[in-house]
């Protein structure tokens, strides 16, 4: 049996190596939390990067709306709204680093920094256990002491690491959310950047272009917009033109084209450039939504009030048709003389300069409908597109409303889908031509047009698109064998009345043509002085 002085010491040594095994342990939290104490200060380094990141973009859209604002250009100051409501969200996120940033020096880095010099101390420049030795068999005070110090200083540590740690975790929970919006400032940080980019190349380009092209082109009759340009009435307006060119030559393969809108605010800004846009990597479905917008806007609409009865009589003809039980190629054959017919009486239905710009808009829209990657039939063209151009009566509502769609949209879309006949000439409409002098801004247009797939692929001619051909262009570009013509004169003299009719009524249409073709010497303001470039331009048609 052991006696009490053996039980004693053997009491004191556990005691010393507990009081060891403490001192480890406060070394080894020692270490961690100074390992801590660093990462906290690379944390707040890279905070106060951010900040500045921060910082510097604020300043650089700030500089953006500054430069918009000083512009003489109209709605550019919508741009700079956008622009100065997304630095004000720069500028609090760099708040919030700011404030997260005091936060950890607050509640992190400072309380680590002065717990670890003053608390920790006690237990670690205390006494010396090594240098305790047991002397007597009682209990040694230094030892007491020296074991209860460490103790008190454990739990001292644990208490006010536990209260640290609490107070640090609850400011990284409250920037929890604002730390999930980071990738979604970053989103929003470049594209305002590629925003900002395309809006300074706008501006140079704005700076560049004349001042006179910013003109309403919107809500003027397309009479008045031929007489502004020097046009005649089987031409189209200058800005119109551009557009459907532009569509035909960079939007048919477009999924939806004429279908998805655009937004207000591009529009209203595309609008106010109508004039001046120069074509060159527009979007084209904001293209066809100008382009709608413009044949909504016509006073009258393009298909006038008094235009409508005729239309209706042609879709009560198109109703019977297909209630009939005919055969087939007799159902086909009744179609062409409907198209037939509509090809003789649209002329006289519709004002010629309204029936110039459907004849383009029609011919645009028939190649659309043939593009496969457009995923755009004659109908759902035509339901797309009838309401820009066909007056509608206010007074119809619900289901008049509803029947009266219903009929224009089937009509139109079998116009669409009838296009050579009711237009025989569309297919020129895209085609190469020659530059025309009358052009008000010939540089303007592209001299490399592509080659419409009617004209004939020997034409050697760069020239202005939608500007008829003058007699001797044709002659010169069209060549007509002899059996070709005899074959025609046969097929003339078997044609009924009433394609007999429509080939006399469109014979004229092209002889109008061909007449806004000749020189016409209205105003000195395109061609300088007088009887000069006039007669420089008319010896470069001999």
């Amino acid at each position: 049996m052991r006696t009490s002085v053996q039980i004693s010491k053997q009491f004191q040594e556990e005691y010393l190596q507990m009081a060891k095994r403490n001192v480890l342990i406060v070394e080894d939290i020692r270490s961690a939390e100074k390992e801590l104490y660093k990462k906290s200060q690379r944390w707040v380094q890279s905070i106060a990067v951010a900040a500045r990141e921060g910082i510097h973009v604020s300043e650089t859209l700030k500089s953006y709306n500054d430069k918009f604002e000083n512009s003489d250009v109209s709605n550019i100051q919508r741009v700079c709204v956008a622009l100065q409501q997304f630095g004000e969200i720069v500028y609090n996120f760099v708040q919030l680093l700011d404030q997260l940033q005091l936060d950890l020096d607050q509640c992190l880095c400072e309380s680590l920094r002065s717990f670890i010099d003053e608390e920790l101390s006690i237990a670690i420049n205390g006494p010396k256990l090594d240098s305790i030795k047991i002397t007597s068999p009682t209990t040694n005070p230094k030892l007491s002491q020296s074991v209860a110090i460490t103790q008190m200083a454990i739990n001292k540590f644990e208490i006010e690491s536990l209260k640290q740690f609490t107070s640090s975790f609850e400011t990284f929970e409250n920037f929890t959310d604002g730390m999930f919006t980071l990738p979604l400032y970053k989103e929003s940080y470049e594209f305002a950047k590629k925003e900002a980019k395309q809006l300074e190349n706008v501006f140079e380009d704005n700076l560049n272009t004349e001042m006179s092209l910013y003109r309403n082109y919107f809500g003027i009759s397309i009479k008045r917009l031929l007489e502004e340009e020097n046009r005649m009435n089987a031409q189209i307006p200058m800005g119109l033109e551009k557009a459907l060119k532009y569509l035909y030559c960079n939007g048919l393969d477009k999924e939806g084209l004429f279908r998805i809108s655009s937004t207000p605010d591009k529009l209203n800004f595309m609008k106010m450039k109508f004039l001046a846009i120069n074509y060159s990597n527009e979007d084209p479905y904001l293209v066809a939504n100008l382009v709608k917008s413009f044949f909504k806007e016509i006073p009258g609409n393009l298909i006038p009030k008094s235009s409508i009865p005729s239309f209706l009589g042609w879709y009560d003809v198109l109703k019977q048709l297909e209630k009939s039980s005919e055969p087939e190629d007799k159902d086909k054959q009744d179609e062409k003389q409907l198209a037939i017919k509509i090809n003789a009486d649209l002329p006289l239905s519709i004002p010629l300069e309204n029936y110039t710009c459907l004849k383009y808009l029609v011919a645009l829209l028939y190649e659309l409908s043939k593009n496969a990657k457009s995923k755009m039939t004659p109908s759902t063209i035509s339901t797309c597109i009838s309401p820009s151009i066909f007056y509608c009566d206010p007074s119809l509502k619900n289901e008049k409303l509803l029947e009266y769609n219903l009929k224009i949209n089937q009509i139109f879309s079998f116009i669409i889908s009838h296009t050579p006949v009711v237009f025989p000439s569309a297919k020129r409409c895209f085609s190469s031509r020659q530059k025309s002098i009358f052009l008000q801004h010939p540089d303007s247009t592209d001299s490399s047009d592509s080659q419409s797939p009617y004209h004939s692929s020997n034409s050697q001619h760069s020239s202005s698109p939608f500007i008829t051909e003058s007699p001797r262009t044709l002659s010169s570009t069209v060549l007509i064998d002899k059996k070709a013509k005899e074959k025609k004169k046969e097929k003339k003299s078997k044609m009924s009345p009433l394609q007999n009719q429509g080939s006399i009524m469109e014979k004229n249409i092209s002889n109008l043509q061909e007449q806004s073709s000749t020189p016409r010497f209205k105003s000195p303001r395109f061609f300088g002085k007088r009887g000069t470039l006039f007669e420089s331009s008319r010896l470069s048609l001999m």
